[in-house]
């Protein structure tokens, strides 16, 4: 019988009370810190550059799209601390050499590969049989060491969440460990839960420039549009004003909601994509601590600009939201978000021209078009609404600007495959072995890197390990 997620939380705490904590304590500083780019990267990041700033501790922080090859050059000199979240345990053999240097502390939710080498205290869920892929994102661990670290310190719960809700552990409601953290934030008061239509800045977001900025999934004519967006309220009767203020999601009438939804998932079908209701209502998490109308207020959106400035080369300014920074912080986040979007729709408006379906998967070749860093974002948005019945896996490539002889892909499965049984980073791990690439991830999301040379074969291995 599987335990209670306030009992799973609580064997986090406890390990991390038991080895990562307590290497923490008594250092002088700087620290050195590695994250992944990602939403969840970026929160992590937060709740563990608070927890340094608690601590005393002065840091240095780096956002990475892959783990390096040999960490112990980032120390430098003079860093007495390495941490590193969001990634590492993959990796473990890559850190001895950093162990045998500096303290190291990791906190990452992936699947574990190897040992941990010695000197390296590391917080992992599934060294505790917790699930990281789908109970507890990369911020939940460090919010847990957080936790035991400072027990009667500020609690960062919603970073926790901003994580978890970034790598799409909360599609069909929260569970396990990520359960109890939603029940803390709600018992302090932090965060609230609701049902609604997700549109980007959640329900009491001027609903005019939600509609416009809405990119997951893209709206026809709308996203991106302001006139689009103008001409679609006012086709459905909404009015874009209420009152001396504009309108929101939650001014409207449960008619208006029904309208608005149809009126949206036809938009789609027109488009080619399959879209259900269901799809795009959903649990929004709303942040109380923000004021009605920021986009930080609903969690989703706030995950969105994260995963926007790591994906857009900004990651210090999501570094900033997440350590309570605001005014220019949001300006900056907000022009990274634009152009975030711009490049998205100029990709998502070929899209039909660059993907083919073979076997169960869905290949999008964005080579010569596609930024690599936005992959991610291009393969979560294909796999909500495939283009058709049978697709179960999506992926997509771009070209690595770093190696030009190597393609790199993200991995996502769509409903149908997550019902099927696939797992996504088995499928990444056992085709890049084979190609020799890099590879690995959780159930449903993952990516790879293979040679530019092998991509057709990967994609046909793609296609075969969905047969299976």
């Amino acid at each position: 019988m599987q335990a209670e997620p306030s009992e799973r939380f609580r064997l986090l705490v406890e390990r991390a009370a038991g080895g990562p904590a307590p290497a923490l304590r008594g250092v002088r500083g700087p620290a050195r810190m590695l994250s992944h780019i990602d939403a969840d990267g970026i929160s992590s990041a937060s709740v563990l550059a608070w927890l340094l700033l608690e601590l005393g501790i002065p840091f240095h922080a780096s956002f990475v799209k892959r783990f390096p090859e040999d960490p112990a050059r980032e120390l430098g000199e003079s860093y007495e601390l390495l941490v590193v979240s969001d990634m590492g345990s993959g990796y473990r053999e890559r850190l001895s050499g950093a162990a045998s240097r500096a303290r190291v502390v990791v906190v990452d939710h992936h699947e574990p590969v190897g040992e941990t080498p010695e000197g390296v205290e590391e917080l992992n869920p599934h060294d505790l049989g917790i699930d990281g892929g789908q109970e507890v994102s990369a911020a939940g661990v460090a919010y847990a060491l957080f936790r035991a670290a400072l027990p009667d310190g500020p609690r960062p719960a919603h970073l926790a969440l901003l994580g978890a809700i970034g790598d799409v552990q909360s599609r069909n409601g929260f569970t396990g460990v990520n359960r109890e953290i939603l029940r803390q934030a709600k018992e302090m008061g932090l965060v609230e839960a609701r049902t609604e239509l997700r549109l980007f800045g959640g329900p009491e977001y001027p609903l005019l420039l939600a509609l416009e900025r809405t990119v997951d999934p893209p709206i026809p004519g709308v996203s991106g549009s302001s006139s689009g967006a103008l001409q679609m309220l006012e086709g459905l009767g909404i009015p874009p004003k209420t009152g001396d203020r504009m309108t929101t999601l939650s001014d409207l009438t449960e008619e208006q909601r029904r309208a608005l939804l149809s009126e949206i998932v036809k938009r789609l079908a027109a488009w080619g994509q399959r879209a259900s209701p269901d799809q795009l209502l959903g649990t929004v998490y709303t942040l109380l601590t923000e004021p009605p109308g920021s986009p930080l207020r609903d969690l989703g959106t706030f995950a969105t600009l994260l995963n926007a400035c790591g994906r857009m080369g900004r990651a210090d300014v999501g570094l900033a939201l997440g350590l309570g920074r605001r005014g220019r912080a949001l300006e900056a986040a907000n022009r990274v978000l634009s152009e975030y979007r711009r490049e998205l729709a100029r990709f998502l408006d070929v899209l039909s021209e660059v993907q083919r379906v073979e076997g169960g998967v869905l290949f999008v070749d964005g080579r010569g078009r596609l930024r690599d860093t936005l992959t991610s974002p291009v393969a979560s948005i294909a796999a909500r609404v495939p283009p058709e019945e049978g697709v179960l896996l999506v992926a997509v490539a771009a070209e690595e600007p770093e190696d030009p002889g190597r393609v790199k892909l993200s991995l996502r499965l769509t409903q149908e495959g997550r019902e099927s049984g696939l797992d996504a980073g088995e499928i990444a791990s056992a085709a890049a072995a084979e190609l020799g690439g890099e590879g690995g991830g959780h159930s449903a999301a993952a990516g790879l890197t293979v040679p530019a040379s092998e991509l057709q074969r990967l994609v046909s291995l793609l296609a075969e390990s969905t047969r299976r």
